[in-house]
């Protein structure tokens, strides 16, 4: 799956990601079309993205993993623990 560096289908692709991959869901566009996403090399959920807790203002992902943006009709939600 194609990551953008912007929620749009022409942005640069600046990354992919395999099936089955799992990401932090941190934004969406305004036509919820796009599903802004972090996410680590491995594909997993860890605590060393720093995206765990809520942040009190709006801003660009800054931290040590990857990001980007997917179109939402490929992701599938989960919740975990």
């Amino acid at each position: 799956l194609p990551v953008r560096a912007a929620p749009f289908a022409n942005a640069r692709q600046s990354d992919a990601l395999d099936n089955g991959d799992a990401v932090f869901l941190c934004a969406r566009s305004h036509d919820q079309d796009w599903f802004g996403v972090v996410y680590d090399e491995a594909g997993e959920i860890t605590g060393a993205c720093g995206v765990s807790e809520p942040v009190p203002s709006r801003r660009a992902y800054d931290g040590p993993c990857r990001s980007g943006w997917v179109p939402s009709a490929f992701v599938r939600l989960t919740a975990t623990n």
